[in-house]
């Protein structure tokens, strides 16, 4: 059974495996998967996510957790907001990443759904 969480130095395909074991477990509410990538951009508008973030941030002291990089750092859902609204502020559903593993990542997400839309 693959494990919930995220290791400390996760690789990008640790990260994809969280996010395919979360589809998988709930496959069968998810007929007529489609991801919109910007469709809880609102959300990220809450004083409690700008508070988070800041937190998540600094705890990982500004550095992408799969490559160790330090320029443009940003907060990234493991399992992404369009899923699971409830984890949005969820502390342990959020790494640090730089801009090319987080636009790898959202690729792979997209990979991921559309073989769940067959």
């Amino acid at each position: 059974m693959k494990e919930h969480y995220v290791k400390l130095h996760p690789t990008v395909s640790d990260i994809v495996d969280r996010f395919d074991f979360y589809l998988y477990e709930h496959s069968g509410s998810l007929k007529g998967l489609v991801l919109e990538l910007n469709s809880f951009e609102w959300e990220y508008r809450d004083p409690r996510w700008t508070i988070l973030s800041r937190e998540v941030l600094s705890e990982n002291r500004y550095k992408c957790r799969i490559c160790g990089a330090s320029r443009n750092v940003r907060c990234h859902h493991v399992i992404p907001v369009n899923y699971s609204s409830e984890l949005f502020l969820d502390k342990d559903n959020i790494i640090t990443v730089c801009p090319l593993h987080d636009v790898e990542l959202h690729r792979k997400y997209v990979e991921i759904a559309e073989e769940y839309k067959r």
